[in-house]
């Protein structure tokens, strides 16, 4: 689900990309010339010679970029912050704010990239999003209530069947698969 749009003169006039969705970039830097990365909300991501992953879908709450190594500098009308390795920034669609963050393991940033997943406190709703992107499906629940049961922990085999499996393995849940439509409902 994610998209990547740029001009035919890429690299001759300039190294910029339009982003919907999420994309890892490892950018050789090249000052006269800089990459930058366009997403919704007038977010903008510089890139300073780096590898770097973001994360705007269109019906997230928010964009976050995530720097793994090298340098960034993330801006819009209100802000520009430079964020060094390890630092996650984090925009709120809603509020229009920006949060900055340390992380512990930038490997989460870009788990999607090894077949994992990587969820800590993440609701069983957030986690069905991230499953319709991947597989393309669609997810529904019988009850509202399910949609706020909270999971933590690292799926090394993500293939659907087996994220299913073990979300119905460590809660009182059971899905139903109709086609490419999956609903949940308590067992």
């Amino acid at each position: 689900a994610s998209e990547l749009r740029y001009s035919p003169d890429f690299g001759k006039k300039n190294r910029t990309v339009k982003l919907v969705g999420e994309a890892y970039f490892d950018v050789q830097s090249n000052p006269d010339n800089p990459f930058i990365v366009l997403t919704r909300a007038d977010l903008q991501v510089k890139a300073l010679g780096t590898k770097f992953n973001i994360k705007s879908y269109p019906n997230d709450e928010q964009i976050t970029g995530t720097l793994i190594e090298g340098r960034i500098e993330v801006s819009n009308p209100l802000l520009s912050e430079v964020l060094a390795p390890n630092e996650r920034i984090s925009f709120h669609t809603k509020e229009m704010t920006f949060s900055k963050s340390r992380i512990y393991n930038v490997d989460e940033a870009i788990f999607w990239m090894t077949d994992q997943f990587v969820f800590e406190k993440e609701t069983l709703e957030d986690i069905a999003k991230i499953l319709e992107r991947m597989y393309n499906v669609t997810i529904s629940f019988a009850s509202p209530d399910i949609k706020g049961i909270q999971y933590s922990g690292r799926i090394k085999n993500n293939s659907m069947e087996n994220v299913l499996s073990l979300i119905t393995v460590v809660s009182p849940l059971q899905y139903t698969i109709t086609g490419s439509h999956i609903t949940f409902s308590k067992k």
